[in-house]
């Protein structure tokens, strides 16, 4: 008989632990500590990344845009020390407000392959076979995107650490994966 509680509240226990961990698969925002914080004024915080681990940032601060404007931001990267053959890169976006004209490299020993999915922009970057040396990411900006608005609004762009089965992540050499931490900016659509 005390068999039977036992296993009926470790029964209890591994459920909530299983919805628990449900609930945060299920809001991103509860588990990302790269969301805009609002800082009790109503306006937007961008986070800071550490500069001590890999990251990919937009740089932080506020850009402010008119409607149907086009504008450029960059993303750096930092790999810290990390040889980088390849990268993909997650970007959720909501096209009826902001839309993504274009995306370059400005890395000319790097190919860019842009895939626009249903609801983010995903972007897988390859070294070049014929690049020679060792590709080191030291906080140097990668991409280039040209950006449109499309209406009033204040809208973050951001790289996603992954949906579904892909992740944004850097790959070495030797093919290990780095996850970098990411840095956002806020986009202010007059």
């Amino acid at each position: 008989r005390t068999m039977k509680v036992y296993l009926m509240i470790g029964g209890v226990v591994v459920l909530l632990v299983v919805i628990a961990l449900f609930a945060l698969a299920r809001n991103p925002g509860m588990n990302s500590a790269n969301q805009g914080r609002n800082n009790g004024t109503g306006t937007k915080v961008v986070p800071t990344v550490d500069a001590a681990k890999p990251a990919l940032a937009f740089g932080g601060a506020t850009e402010k845009h008119a409607i149907d404007e086009t504008f450029t931001i960059q993303l750096k990267a930092d790999s810290q020390g990390a040889d980088v053959n390849g990268y993909d890169l997650l970007l959720p976006y909501d096209k009826s407000s902001l839309e993504i004209v274009s995306v370059k490299s400005l890395l000319p020993t790097f190919q860019i392959y842009q895939f626009d999915r249903t609801s983010y922009y995903s972007i897988t970057g390859i070294k070049l076979l014929s690049a020679k040396g060792p590709t080191v990411f030291n906080k140097e900006p990668i991409l280039e995107f040209t950006l449109k608005g499309k209406k009033k609004g204040v809208y973050t762009v951001e790289i996603m650490p992954e949906r579904g089965k892909e992740m944004s992540k850097f790959v070495d050499k030797d093919v290990k994966i780095i996850k970098p931490q990411f840095q956002p900016v806020i986009v202010e659509i007059q």
